[in-house]
């Protein structure tokens, strides 16, 4: 893992990565940030972004949670934000869903005219996605997780609408107030 640390205290961690066949386009998105406030956490020897057969399902879930009990430590307590980046594939994309246990963020972000779904990380009947990112991660009390996941098509074409989608997001997200 590679961290690049603005000297300003960033107020946002993007994490870049995580599954290898995304960080190119998480590497595109970094690229055209804004310079200040935010930092970019990049995973350059990520996991497997293949889904498990059932009897790998243990496995995959174990180290992904190694994997992500790591980051903790890449947080600074500047960051209110931690933005866990993610591509995947949809024949209307490009689009968006963001999964994250901030029902204030979600309430905030259906007020937004934003092309994006979101849904509830939890553990409960209440939740609409379920992780296997550790709960220290995405229901952490010091700052607000959110998995923000690109949808791209098929054929692939849409690469420069989706990385211009991911950074309108992500600056979206900055700009919300924070629960009060």
């Amino acid at each position: 893992m590679s961290a690049h640390a603005d000297q300003v205290r960033a107020d946002t961690l993007l994490v870049i990565g995580v599954h290898r066949a995304e960080l190119a386009f998480g590497r595109a998105v970094a690229e055209r940030l804004p310079v200040s406030g935010m930092d970019v956490l990049a995973i350059s020897d990520g996991l497997s972004g293949h889904h498990p057969l059932p009897d790998e399902v243990y496995r995959y879930e174990r180290v992904h949670q190694a994997l992500y009990g790591q980051l903790l430590s890449f947080i600074r307590p500047s960051h209110r934000l931690v933005v866990d980046l993610h591509t995947g594939t949809d024949s209307v994309g490009p689009c968006a869903d963001i999964f994250t246990a901030s029902t204030h963020l979600r309430k905030r972000i259906a007020l937004e005219p934003v092309p994006v779904r979101c849904w509830a990380l939890g553990s409960g009947l209440h939740a609409g996605a379920r992780t296997v990112v550790p709960a220290s991660i995405w229901n952490n009390p010091h700052f607000t997780y959110v998995a923000l996941e690109i949808y791209l098509p098929p054929d692939g074409t849409g690469w420069e609408e989706a990385v211009d989608l991911a950074i309108f997001l992500l600056e979206r997200l900055r700009a919300l107030p924070e629960q009060t």
